[in-house]
């Protein structure tokens, strides 16, 4: 990390010319044990380093900011507050409600509170769709594109450098067709079409 923290501070100084005051958000679910800095000599790479679970629920829930709704979830205290926390993004409005229940979906598997978390929005009834979260999307659409790979693999040995471009282009629609011809093709060519 104070390496990586290094190439961004002389990135970010090199473009926007000024100083710069890196804060890294430590949301893991181990407990922080990495160095806030690294001395190279003549060269020396330092940046606050916060661990969520250091920060108040209630601070993040006070700011009025839908984000800090979503993390709260993971600082100190935050699992106690769910239902206030799950309460307040219901209350939100459309596309904002939706992203921050699902937003609330994917952080609570960092704190193995996805059962707990199900269990509240049955209770209140809140439903989310967390397959309209865009990156859900991707998950699913690569692991899909792959499975297909592999499976395209097995039957026809090694892929040609088309097909690999193609399926890691190919929408989630795409990949279902595919995987429907599979079956009966006898060619990559037969499952993703004529190479062009």
């Amino acid at each position: 990390m104070p390496y990586r923290e290094g190439i961004y501070c002389v990135l970010l100084g090199q473009k926007y010319r000024r100083r710069v005051r890196q804060v890294v958000l430590y949301i893991g679910s181990a407990r922080m044990r990495m160095e806030d800095h690294v001395d190279l000599g003549e060269t020396r790479v330092a940046y606050t380093l916060i661990d969520i679970r250091d920060i108040d629920a209630r601070e993040l829930m006070a700011s009025g900011r839908p984000g800090d709704l979503s993390l709260a979830i993971l600082a100190d205290g935050g699992p106690d507050r769910m239902f206030e926390i799950l309460k307040r993004a219901s209350e939100l409005s459309g596309a904002e409600r939706q992203r921050v229940l699902s937003q609330l979906v994917l952080l609570s598997g960092l704190r193995r509170l996805t059962g707990r978390l199900r269990m509240e929005l049955k209770t209140m009834s809140v439903t989310t769709d967390i397959t309209k979260n865009e990156f859900v999307q991707d998950v699913v659409r690569d692991s899909l594109a792959n499975m297909l790979r592999g499976q395209l693999m097995t039957k026809f040995g090694s892929l040609p450098k088309w097909a690999d471009e193609r399926l890691d282009r190919a929408t989630s629609a795409q990949v279902e067709r595919w995987s429907k011809k599979l079956l009966t093709s006898e060619t990559v060519e037969g499952v993703l079409g004529k190479k062009k």
